[in-house]
């Protein structure tokens, strides 16, 4: 009877054990995640237009990045930075990828509409021009992401403070009547959590114009006749 006995109580010491280390894991686990849920690009060739010598390509490009975070309010500071490093990341792989689209297609309509021009001066001043937009569009993207996250984690910030002290207040109160429900209410307290939502769109147009007199001077290596420019609007 005795060995039975001993047997079955140290089962359960071992299951109990498991199932403390199971919770702590878990608790670890749900501390912060990170997940980038939508990353939508739409490129859109609106127009191709010969006006009078003049080649006008405009694309619009529409960018939509959404990024949900779950996180502990100790840690926000951690996950902010989690947060600016994927927005910032996701923004400029999107933003070269779509100019490596614009250049593609504005090589091929210089190798189709301005057949006598010399495609490889168009192609060096394009890329010399596509490389300061990339440098400009990299440095938008960091600030608007920067802002747009700060703004999103001083509101939920904000939220969380008043949620907290009310959840305190109230706690305090339960704790006068009794430990146990304070122990407890304390512990469930400091495993509190909090959504991040942040939504960020990226509208980029962009107006690329050849003139095709360009052909007439391309022979003698000048490149001063070519009328080659870029607008961007972001919202």
């Amino acid at each position: 009877m005795s060995p039975k006995s001993q047997s079955s109580s140290s089962s359960s010491s071992s299951s109990s054990s498991m199932s403390n280390s199971s919770s702590s894991s878990n608790s670890s686990s749900s501390r912060k995640k990170i997940v980038v849920l939508v990353v939508v690009v739409i490129v859109v060739v609106d127009e191709v237009v010969v006006v009078e010598g003049i080649v006008v390509v405009v694309v619009e490009v529409e960018v939509v990045v959404v990024v949900v975070v779950e996180v502990v309010v100790v840690h926000l500071v951690e996950v902010v930075v989690e947060v600016v490093v994927v927005l910032v990341v996701v923004e400029v792989v999107v933003v070269v990828v779509v100019l490596v689209v614009v250049v593609v297609v504005v090589v091929v309509v210089v190798v189709v509409v301005v057949v006598e021009a010399e495609v490889v001066v168009v192609v060096v001043v394009v890329v010399v021009i596509v490389v300061v937009v990339v440098v400009v569009l990299v440095v938008v993207v960091v600030v608007v992401s920067v802002v747009v996250v700060v703004v999103v984690v001083l509101v939920v910030v904000v939220v969380v403070v008043v949620y907290s002290s009310s959840s305190s207040s109230s706690s305090s109160s339960r704790s006068s009547s009794s430990s146990s429900s304070s122990s407890s209410s304390s512990s469930s307290g400091s495993s509190s959590s909090c959504n991040i939502v942040v939504v960020e769109k990226i509208v980029l147009r962009s107006r690329i114009c050849l003139t095709e007199n360009a052909r007439t001077h391309a022979s003698h290596g000048r490149t001063d006749d070519i009328n080659l420019g870029i607008t961007k609007d972001q919202n």
